[in-house]
């Protein structure tokens, strides 16, 4: 347990903040995975050195079954946190269609972090310059 004042580590803000969002859509809680946070912080170390922001390669950065959130922010006046990241993907959910559900690029993020069957995540992050990349995976791939 934590002395009052003592701030929650970058794991523990990323695993509170999709426990959050999971339980206002009746998903399971998850645990944290320190494989996966190697591997999202493998990855969000080498995002500044590549031309453009794609996910990792399955198979190469992450494993088969892993799935994959990206955020990306050029913020040279405030800090870009994990719990602004996790907030922009949550908000894709207001272009869910819960009616009729189906795969969309513009919700990805949503579904992947509300997916039921995902029990477990890895965060990492990486600051370059102005620049703050935060990349989360997920064991039980949504989507």
């Amino acid at each position: 347990m934590r002395n009052r004042g003592q701030s929650l580590t970058f794991a523990d803000q990323c695993l509170n903040a999709h426990n959050y969002y999971r339980c206002l859509h009746s998903s399971p809680r998850v645990v944290y995975d320190a494989a996966l946070q190697r591997n999202a912080q493998r990855y969000a170390n080498k995002l500044p050195t590549m031309d453009s922001i794609i996910p990792s390669q399955i198979g190469m950065d992450r494993d088969f079954g892993v799935g994959e959130n990206i955020a990306w922010r050029i913020s040279p006046f405030e800090m870009f946190t994990v719990d602004r990241a996790i907030a922009g993907w949550y908000a894709e959910g207001l272009d869910y269609n819960f009616m009729t559900p189906q795969l969309s690029e513009r919700t990805a993020h949503f579904t992947q972090m509300i997916w039921k069957e995902t029990h477990s995540i890895g965060c990492g992050i990486k600051t370059h310059k102005d620049e703050t990349y935060i990349v989360v995976q997920y064991r039980g791939a949504g989507n």
